[in-house]
């Protein structure tokens, strides 16, 4: 009888261990879960244009100087090249790429065509285009502070009316560039134009 009993008690220890491994594995499996479910469903990551010229670690969410450059660099030069008539192009440019402009700016440029309309400033093609020598550098972009960068385009514009040259010049913008929160069907790369931290200057007149 005795030896029944301490039969029957390394049973209940035995079933006790493998309720408690049963309670544990229950237990982690809740907290997988709820990371899972908690975590961000959608990662951004930014990748330099140049990797060899980035420190090889790239972290969710931060935005490396290349970026903000090309990303500038892209959008200003396309808005600003128009390349059958400025008087279509240009407006046509503004609102096709608005969810890459803030509303500001947007309103600024839109603001900007009115104006040129008004005295005849778009009746010409325009191209816009990086200057030999004068591209992106490290301390063309500059951080104003959380997310807000301040980007120089050096930039070579050509316009023409008809065949003649009428204006070949090269200025540099120092353009505003924030990061947004809108929908990535509308905008990929969370960042948008913000207009410029102080006005546009003229670096040299070829024509």
């Amino acid at each position: 009888m005795f030896n029944l009993w301490k039969q029957l008690d390394r049973k209940n220890q035995t079933v006790q261990v493998l309720l408690g491994t049963v309670g544990i594995l229950v237990l982690l499996n809740f907290l997988l879960f709820w990371g899972w479910h908690s975590a961000p469903k959608r990662l951004t990551v930014y990748l330099p244009p140049d990797l060899t010229q980035s420190n090889n670690v790239v972290r969710p969410g931060d935005v490396p100087k290349g970026v903000v450059y090309e990303f500038a660099f892209n959008i200003f030069s396309i808005i600003n090249t128009w390349s059958f008539d400025g008087t279509k192009d240009y407006k046509k440019a503004i609102v096709d790429y608005r969810y890459y402009l803030t509303t500001p700016f947007y309103n600024a440029l839109t603001r900007d065509f009115d104006a040129r309309s008004k005295n005849g400033a778009l009746s010409r093609t325009r191209m816009v285009s990086g200057y030999s020598d004068m591209g992106f550098e490290n301390s063309s972009v500059t951080v104003l502070g959380p997310n807000t960068w301040e980007v120089m385009l050096n930039l070579h514009v050509v316009e023409r009316v008809g065949n003649s040259i009428v204006k070949d010049v090269v200025i540099a913008y120092p353009l505003r560039v924030v990061k947004v929160h809108v929908a990535n069907a509308m905008n990929p790369f969370q960042l948008a134009l913000d207009g410029f931290v102080s006005p546009p200057k003229r670096l040299k007149t070829l024509v």
